[in-house]
């Protein structure tokens, strides 16, 4: 046994040995090219990767999870070209979006300017507060990131949470390895469940009708900061997950059952709502 063993190994050394010949034949012949140490360069990644390296490291593990503000606005501005193409705003349309930090930050707004994304941006131009110094920080930007001025944080988000979890009830009769199921489970099957219900062609959430109606919401609570001369409303304090106290006594009283709503689902979730009915 130990003799066979030891003929096997030296068997493979010799072909190895051999292969490592044949390699070496085809070599080219000159000098190994020198060492280089990525590290010192002001730039290690570009300098290793060349002008493909924003594209290779945002796939690594710890970036694939994040995204760059500039491809937000890139996505942004992209969006709205094909939006309004061929429509009678093709050359005179803005987009709009509260003032996020890292929108608003020093970096951003010069990167946006070289770009001329920045004119596309609906923010300030009257010079309003100028003659406030310590209003400086708000001279030319958009009002604050509250959700009020902002209708996918409003409760469009919620929107999509509950049809998410609605769509997740109708489809746990289906079988675990069925395409259609909507799946909390695993990170990744969450992420599918989320893309599919929000696609912008075949997804379901947000409704149009609820896109509108949180848009509209935006220009009647710049209103009402106007009217309270740029102050926050007091009585609309958040905490927490954005609660907001109801001075309203809601305790006791007749109870009357909500009439059922029909929602609208995702062709996938059709059957299990057939099922969940019968």
């Amino acid at each position: 046994f130990f003799f066979l063993k030891y003929l096997e190994s030296t068997i493979v050394k010799e072909l190895s040995i051999a292969d490592l010949v044949e390699q070496a034949s085809c070599c080219i012949d000159e000098d190994a090219p020198q060492l280089v140490d990525h590290r010192q360069a002001a730039n290690p990644y570009e300098a290793r990767f060349g002008d493909e390296w924003q594209a290779v490291i945002n796939k690594t593990t710890f970036m694939s999870a994040h995204v760059c503000v500039t491809s937000v606005v890139e996505y942004i501005v992209e969006s709205c070209k094909t939006m309004f193409k061929g429509t009678t705003h093709e050359d005179d349309w803005f987009f709009y979006h509260d003032a996020l930090s890292q929108l608003t930050a020093k970096e951003t707004i010069k990167w946006m300017k070289e770009k001329q994304h920045y004119d596309r941006w609906l923010h300030p131009v009257n010079d309003l507060h100028q003659d406030q110094p310590d209003m400086k920080v708000y001279w030319h930007r958009p009002p604050g990131d509250q959700p009020g001025l902002m209708p996918w944080d409003n409760s469009l988000n919620q929107d999509i949470h509950l049809s998410v979890d609605r769509h997740v009830l109708f489809t746990s009769n289906y079988e675990e390895d069925d395409e259609r199921k909507f799946s909390l489970s695993t990170p990744k099957r969450a992420s599918h469940a989320y893309r599919r219900l929000v696609h912008p062609t075949t997804g379901v959430v947000p409704a149009s009708d609820r896109i509108v109606q949180d848009v509209r919401k935006v220009s009647s609570e710049l209103l009402k900061i106007h009217q309270r001369n740029g102050v926050k409303d007091p009585k609309m304090k958040r905490t927490g997950n954005r609660w907001i106290p109801d001075t309203v006594e809601r305790r006791g009283g007749k109870r009357t059952k909500k009439a059922f709503q029909d929602y609208v689902l995702h062709p996938d979730a059709l059957d299990g709502r057939q099922m969940k009915v019968e």
